[in-house]
C-alpha cells in the first residue's frame, strides 16, 4: 500500500491560505465590531439628544408656569431667583430642610427659582381680628357673591395699608364668611418675620402655590412646596440629561408694565438653549382691588 506525499510547496500554500483567511476574518470581525460600536454610539447620542430636548421642554413649561403665577396679580411679589442654588428666606436664613441631605441638596452650579400664585377670585374682607403678634385670628367674608372652595389652603397673603406679606395660614369653615388663622414666620418673598402680625390687615388673599424649583447634586430637577417657612414637599420631577459641568441660570427684569423672565443653559463649550418670556401685566388682583376700593370697607 502506497501513500501520496504532498509537495512542500503545497503545504506552504495551504498555510498561506490559512493565514490570509484568518487575516480576512479578523478584519471582517473588526469591521463588524467597529460598525456595531458606531451604531451603538449614534443610538446613545440620539437618545441623549432626545432627553436633552425633553429637559428643555420641561424648563420651558416651568418658565411658562412661573409667568402665569406672576400674571395672577400686579404686586411686588415676582419670582425670586436664588443664585447658585443658594436658597434662602428674605432675611438671609438658609432653607435648611433642603440642605439636610447631601445627595438631594441644591446644586451649587445652577440657579433655583421660587414663585407664588394667588386666588384673585377669592378675596376675603376682614370683619373682626385678634392678634398677639405671632398668631392672628380673623373672621372674614368673601367680597364676591359666590363662595369659593378654599379647603386645603396653606398660605395666605395679608394686605394692609402699609404692606403685603405672605404667611402660613388656614381657612376654616364654609360659606361666604369663614375663619382664618395665620402664623408668623419667615418668607421667601418679603420681610414677614421681621414684623408682628397686626390687625391693620383688611384683606386676606388665599395663596394657591408657594413653590421652589431647583436642581440637586445628582442633576434631578426637584419641586419644593412650602407652608409658611416649612418645606412640606420635596420631590424629584425629572432626572436631567445635561452634562455634569452644565450651568442653568435664570434672569428677571421687570418694570411697572411688564417683566421678562429667561433661563439659559450652558454646556462645557457653548450655550445649549435660552428661552425668554416677555409678559405684560394684566393685573388681575389690581383690577379686583380697584373695583372694590370705591366702597368704604
Amino acid at each position: 500500500m502506497t501513500h501520496k506525499v504532498r509537495p512542500n510547496h503545497m503545504n506552504g500554500l495551504s498555510l498561506l491560505e490559512m493565514l490570509v483567511s484568518l487575516a480576512l476574518l479578523s478584519l471582517l470581525v473588526s469591521l463588524v465590531l467597529s460598525f456595531g460600536k458606531s451604531v451603538h454610539l449614534i443610538h446613545v447620542q440620539r437618545i441623549k439628544a432626545q432627553n436633552q430636548q425633553l429637559d428643555l421642554l420641561m424648563l420651558n413649561a416651568i418658565t411658562q408656569r412661573l409667568v402665569r403665577h406672576s400674571d395672577s396679580h400686579r404686586l411686588a411679589l415676582l419670582p425670586v431667583i436664588h443664585s447658585n442654588g443658594n436658597i434662602r428666606y428674605s432675611d438671609g436664613t438658609k432653607v435648611q430642610q433642603l440642605f439636610d441631605s447631601p445627595h438631594f441638596a441644591p446644586r451649587a452650579s445652577t440657579d433655583a427659582i421660587s414663585s407664588l400664585a394667588l386666588r384673585t377670585d377669592a378675596l376675603l374682607k376682614v370683619k373682626t381680628c385678634s392678634s398677639n403678634g405671632t398668631t392672628l385670628t380673623a373672621n372674614v367674608c368673601a367680597l364676591s357673591t359666590r363662595s369659593p372652595r378654599l379647603e386645603g389652603t396653606r398660605n395666605v397673603l395679608l394686605v394692609s395699608p402699609e404692606s403685603l406679606r405672605v404667611h402660613s395660614g388656614n381657612i376654616r369653615g364654609s360659606g361666604s364668611c369663614r375663619r382664618v388663622i395665620v402664623q408668623r414666620g419667615a418668607s421667601l418673598f418679603d420681610d414677614a418675620y421681621e414684623h408682628p402680625l397686626s390687625c391693620s390687615t383688611w384683606l386676606v388673599v388665599p395663596v394657591t402655590d408657594v413653590e421652589t424649583y431647583f436642581f440637586d447634586t445628582q442633576w434631578n430637577l426637584r419641586l419644593a412646596r412650602f407652608q409658611g417657612p416649612r418645606v412640606i414637599e420635596n420631590q424629584p420631577i425629572r432626572s436631567m440629561s445635561l452634562d455634569k459641568d452644565s450651568k442653568i441660570s435664570f434672569e428677571l427684569n421687570h418694570s411697572e408694565l411688564e417683566f421678562i423672565l429667561s433661563y439659559q443653559v450652558q454646556g462645557s463649550e457653548a450655550e445649549v438653549s435660552r428661552l425668554t418670556l416677555k409678559n405684560s401685566f394684566r393685573g388681575a388682583l389690581a383690577r379686583r382691588l380697584s373695583s372694590h376700593l370705591t366702597f368704604n370697607f
